[in-house]
């Protein structure tokens, strides 16, 4: 008897195991995504892609240097939002969209998103030459407007 509750006992806790560990989530999902990506590892980033991402990493050369802080908000019932760092080469948080088909979740990255990164890319790059240019300007017009100096 105590043998059969012993077994019982570890059947339940496997099934409490499982059920809070198992199953597909936006968080592994995207971690999943972004270690195979950074391992290369076409087979597994691809099983967990949407065909549009299957579509934009052909070509995307996307690198990651480390997957760490992966974060995720569900925005609806089949999809989710994640934020994760670090693309190769950056230091700020990067943002993955996933969407949930056939209870399985998966990446979906969109040409719209891959032209709103680079949008925005060129629009620091075009503030920080702003911000350069107008320092100059400014050094040039005290340097124009100073008293000359007399021997």
């Amino acid at each position: 008897m105590k043998g059969l509750t012993k077994l019982f006992a570890g059947v339940f806790a496997a099934s409490i195991l499982a059920s809070c560990g198992g199953g597909n989530t936006p968080d592994k999902a995207a971690t999943e995504f972004l270690n195979a990506v950074k391992a290369g590892d076409k087979a597994k980033y691809e099983a967990v892609s949407t065909e549009a991402t299957k579509s934009m990493m052909t070509n995307s050369g996307l690198k990651i240097a480390d997957v760490k802080d992966v974060k995720c908000t569900n925005t609806s019932d089949t999809t989710a939002t994640c934020t994760y760092c670090c693309e190769e080469g950056k230091t700020e948080s990067s943002n993955l969209n996933l969407v949930k088909r056939s209870d399985k979740w998966l990446v979906d990255m969109k040409k719209e998103a891959g032209l709103n990164d680079a949008m925005n890319s060129m629009t620091e790059g075009l503030e920080a030459a702003g911000d350069s240019a107008a320092g100059a300007v400014e050094a040039a017009g005290d340097a124009a407007t100073a008293p000359a100096e007399t021997k």
